[in-house]
């Protein structure tokens, strides 16, 4: 499985785009990033994110923040901080 998450770089942000942070409205305003994952591990997230009734990305961005927020990097402002 190869899913694609959307993020915000500075580097492929083109002039008069949002800054970091801001809503961002436009799904290919924001750089896309493409993994691969296990085949068990993309069948359990594809489930999860069925049964939550969540698109795959928003599923994967949602375990990502989890994630983030466990290793006290997540809100990024909050990490920057600590």
């Amino acid at each position: 499985m190869v899913a694609t998450l959307l993020s915000m770089s500075e580097e492929k942000k083109k002039p008069g785009r949002k800054k970091s942070g801001e809503e961002v409205d436009d799904r290919h305003a924001v750089a896309a990033i493409a993994l691969r994952l296990p085949p068990l591990l993309a069948s359990a997230i594809r489930e999860s994110a069925k049964d939550n009734r969540r698109t795959l990305t928003a599923e994967i961005a949602l375990a990502i923040e989890q994630y983030l927020e466990r290793a006290k990097k997540w809100p990024a402002d909050e990490a920057e901080e600590g």
